[in-house]
């Protein structure tokens, strides 16, 4: 059982970190596109 709940925590950290890191890139490509246009 314990190790059951270990395995899908570690599965849903693992889907949040890649979503994380998802959001993150989308967000620095938001910036570079933005940065030049204010300038």
């Amino acid at each position: 059982m314990i190790s059951k709940l270990l395995c899908r925590s570690k599965v849903n950290y693992n889907a949040k970190v890649d979503e994380a890191l998802a959001n993150v890139k989308t967000i620095n490509k938001v910036l570079r596109l933005g940065i030049p246009v204010r300038q």
